[in-house]
């Protein structure tokens, strides 16, 4: 007769945290295109967060680590936009994060303030925290960095395909051309690339991230 291992509880943590950390992008995605608006839906990651502080107080240090994924998204995010900044500032590609606060709030002007906050702390610390649950699996394959690199160009084709789908991408975010098309991609890899070495120095200080 066979016995099923349980599972570690560290296991079911982070499966639970990957999925709150994808859920900011996955509402975008789906107001992009057209499953539903995002200022209906955003409402939705008030019981998200407010479920996931409640499991992290039950578990306050894997919380930290939840919050250091956060944290090292967003920094990774930073350094991303050092890449897309300049071509903004020299009107070579607008400036597309203002419209996602024109989402959130249904309001035909953008908004800075929400779009870069849901950028930072949404798109890019949602992402960082995925990566952070996702980093025991993948270092047991290859090396952190690589699967990194890799995470941020599966994160630039999903972008990709949520515009292939987005029945206004021009107004929604942005055309898709061959600058922004090669500058997203560098983008992205700079963002997995950043990520990537960020998990990869931290881990020997937080053992909770690759096994715990």
């Amino acid at each position: 007769m066979s016995v099923t291992t349980p599972r570690h509880p560290n296991e079911i943590l982070r499966v639970f945290y990957f999925c709150v950390g994808f859920t900011p992008i996955g509402l975008l995605a789906t107001a992009l295109t057209g499953i539903a608006p995002l200022h209906w839906t955003a409402l939705l990651l008030i019981p998200v967060v407010g479920m996931a502080l409640l499991v992290g107080m039950e578990n306050p240090r894997f919380l930290k680590t939840v919050f250091w994924g956060i944290g090292a998204g967003m920094l990774a995010t930073l350094v991303y936009d050092t890449t897309r900044w300049p071509f903004v500032m020299m009107g070579l590609w607008p400036d597309f994060i203002p419209k996602i606060g024109s989402c959130l709030w249904n309001s035909a002007e953008g908004d800075w303030v929400s779009g870069y906050l849901w950028r930072y702390f949404g798109n890019g610390g949602g992402m960082g925290l995925a990566f952070v649950m996702l980093s025991p699996w993948i270092a047991k394959r290859m090396d952190v960095r690589k699967g990194a690199v890799l995470y941020g160009t599966v994160i630039w084709s999903c972008l990709l395909t949520t515009l292939a789908f987005c029945p206004d991408s021009h107004r929604m975010m942005f055309d898709l051309t061959p600058l922004s098309f090669v500058v997203s991609l560098i983008g992205h890899w700079v963002y997995g690339g950043a990520l990537g070495w960020m998990v990869y120095h931290h881990v020997s200080h937080t053992p909770l991230i690759h096994g715990g």
